[in-house]
């Protein structure tokens, strides 16, 4: 049974409350997990009164806001939160992620949303507890713990929410500002025809918050929007930055124009595809090592390839797909498109590793039948431990790196004899030993 999120709000009178908007959407708040085990979000410790209840007071309009603010960042983008805690890329993804972030207006649970796979969404509920400052009326009680949202559920809650927010609002205060704000901004990421519809939508992709950039920087954005040929839907640029992106198109409209006369190519490109998504079914559990172990060798069976021979240029390089010089911003190392059935390719290096591993996210990506793209990042790319396994394994097969391995013990030394024997990066041999436990490893004090 699929769990899903209810935010039902119950209207009430709001007496003393200045603000027409807030006051026309004062209400107490209960939110629930609805699934085998019924969760209360909104179950909280009154101190006030010493009592317990299960719902919250106040305005929900902040709440409708981040909701309708958000909405690019959480459906449309595949970015994922940095992994540096405290960066200030962190605090960009987590105000548009958490509701720590949602504003002042009514008190909320401390949960974070964060995507886990192309049709799930992790909501991560953190406790209350001795960490709540004096001052707050209420402790929220519901126990740590993360559970899974199918997508499109969480954006039927959000917007069955916001709908009736709308919908109190302008029944019973269509001048207010607030109402005019709300309006505005849930046309803007709800109508694919409305004023800066695609500019919002790329700025989320850039982890860029459209409300509060500047207007040089919105223009920008919008100049960018309307050189895009690929649906934005279909971009994915994590780690991009602004400026970058007019070379990035550039570039992958040449290579669009030159990988689009390998007819052959793109038909075996398909053929392979579909191979490899029919036999690829790993477990849950797998550790990302295993995954990309598993991954490279039934890469190189759907090929042909010898299990247990180095990495030609033809198994990095698959079906003529093209590659093009392209110099990547920032810590972005590569990026890989595809356009219908048309496998397309930049890098930014021509390093064997880094085809490589960019070869994995191509080969195990969506598929064929979708338009999608993806840039590479060390710093976001969920993928990466998965893809530099595969790449190790690719370039380092197991059993070539065991059969080069004569005693219980390898040095530094050894490993770069092997290395240069097999013609494999260095990085690739020592991981591939470690993790399959081929040997001890000596390392100089």
């Amino acid at each position: 049974m699929a769990v899903m999120l209810q935010i039902l709000p119950e209207w009430e009178e709001a007496p003393g409350i200045a603000d027409p908007a807030d006051a026309a959407a004062w209400a107490r708040l209960q939110i629930t997990l609805e699934g085998p085990a019924r969760v209360i979000l909104t179950r909280v410790l009154d101190r006030r009164a010493s009592t317990t209840r299960d719902g919250v007071y106040g305005s929900v309009v902040p709440l409708a806001a981040w909701i309708a603010r958000s909405w690019s960042h959480l459906f449309r983008s595949g970015r994922e939160p940095p992994r540096i805690a405290e960066s200030g890329e962190r605090y960009r993804w987590e105000r548009t992620h958490s509701w720590r972030h949602a504003g002042e207006g009514i008190a909320l649970p401390d949960v974070r949303f964060s995507p886990v796979a192309e049709q799930l969404v992790a909501l991560e509920i953190q406790p209350d507890g001795p960490r709540t400052p004096a001052y707050e009326r209420v402790e929220f009680l519901t126990p740590p713990q993360e559970v899974e949202i199918p997508r499109e559920e969480l954006k039927r809650s959000f917007r069955d929410f916001v709908d009736r927010v709308l919908s109190r609002l302008e029944a019973t205060a269509p001048s207010a500002c607030g109402t005019a704000e709300l309006v505005e901004i849930w046309r803007r990421v709800q109508d694919r025809g409305a004023p800066d519809h695609d500019a919002e939508v790329l700025s989320a992709r850039l982890g860029l918050l459209w409300d509060t950039m500047e207007e040089s920087d919105k223009e920008r954005v919008r100049g960018l929007s309307r050189q895009l040929e690929t649906p934005l839907d279909a971009l994915v640029a994590d780690g991009a930055t602004v400026g970058s992106l007019p070379e990035l198109l550039r570039s992958s409209q040449a290579a669009w124009e030159k990988c689009e006369s390998s007819a052959g190519a793109h038909a075996r490109w398909r053929e392979l595809w579909t191979d490899l998504k029919r036999d690829w079914t790993p477990a849950a559990s797998m550790p990302a090592w295993e995954l990309g172990w598993q991954a490279a060798k039934l890469y190189r069976k759907s090929v042909g390839a010898p299990a247990a021979a180095g990495a030609t240029e033809e198994l990095l390089v698959p079906f003529a797909m093209g590659h093009f010089s392209w110099k990547a911003p920032g810590d972005l190392e590569g990026i890989a498109w595809e356009r219908g059935h048309t496998p397309v390719r930049l890098e930014a290096q021509t390093r064997p590793f880094a085809k490589a591993r960019d070869l994995y996210v191509a080969l195990f990506g969506p598929g064929p039948d979708r338009r999608h793209a993806a840039v590479f990042s060390r710093q976001f790319s969920r993928a990466t431990p998965v893809a530099n396994a595969f790449a190790a394994e690719l370039l380092a097969p197991v059993e070539l790196v065991s059969s080069r391995i004569h005693g219980a013990a390898v040095s530094v030394w050894d490993i770069q004899g092997i290395a240069q024997t097999i013609g494999a990066p260095e990085d690739c041999v020592f991981h591939q030993i470690r993790n399959h436990q081929l040997a001890e490893i000596d390392l100089p004090r």
